[in-house]
């Protein structure tokens, strides 16, 4: 696949509409919207944020992190690209820090084209390579509908989303109930929420709320 390059842009003014209250109708604001050049990155496919961190880091489709500083400047964060399947609809998906910021998600499809899930440490705005550990691996029986998106949410949990395993029309095991979708006896079609980083030692924890725990 070609590597196309895209643009990040800043947004210079704020288009408001439609502002309603109580008793008075609707009021439109007409603005302007200006887009302003901020820097160049190879076929993202996500971005985050960073605890006390003014950095925009960005994900590349082939296998890289890169941190974005206010000045628009690009420097490499992470690069994992030779233990990711890059191309169509896999390649590096997702990535999140963790909310006190030591400690980078990410989603990628590795060499046999499966989803896999890594946590490094961070540690003095720096990732420690090596301190790569596996999270969370699922089984990708087609190299379309990967999913990856990779979020922690305000329960301190991280919430991974898995397409429905590829093909087209959800066409799993049971595709005539719904496929993989639907069956609960694959991760594949939802959306998981686990404790990345229980006591135990264990990769991963779920939840004692989730409902479909046993």
């Amino acid at each position: 696949m070609n590597r196309r390059s895209a643009t990040i842009v800043t947004l210079a003014a704020v288009l408001a509409t439609s502002i309603v209250s109580a008793g008075a109708g609707a009021q439109s604001l007409r603005g302007s919207v200006r887009l302003v050049h901020f820097a160049d990155v190879d076929t993202p496919t996500a971005m985050a944020n960073r605890s006390d961190d003014d950095a925009l880091y960005v994900a590349e489709q082939a296998g890289r992190v890169v941190a974005v500083d206010p000045d628009g400047n690009v420097s490499t964060f992470l690069d994992i690209s030779d233990r990711v399947t890059s191309g169509g609809e896999q390649g590096l998906l997702g990535l999140a820090f963790s909310p006190d910021g030591t400690r980078l998600y990410v989603h990628f499809s590795d060499p046999s084209g499966n989803t896999r899930v890594e946590e490094y440490a961070v540690e003095d705005g720096d990732v420690a390579r090596s301190s790569r550990r596996r999270v969370l691996g699922v089984r990708q029986p087609q190299p379309n509908h990967n999913g990856g998106q990779l979020a922690f949410g305000p329960d301190g949990m991280l919430y991974l989303g898995l397409g429905d395993g590829g093909n087209g029309g959800d066409e799993g095991p049971g595709h005539a109930r719904g496929g993989n979708g639907q069956s609960l006896r694959t991760l594949l079609g939802k959306i998981v929420r686990i404790d990345p980083s229980p006591s135990d030692g264990r990769p991963y924890s779920i939840p004692s709320d989730n409902p479909f725990a046993d």
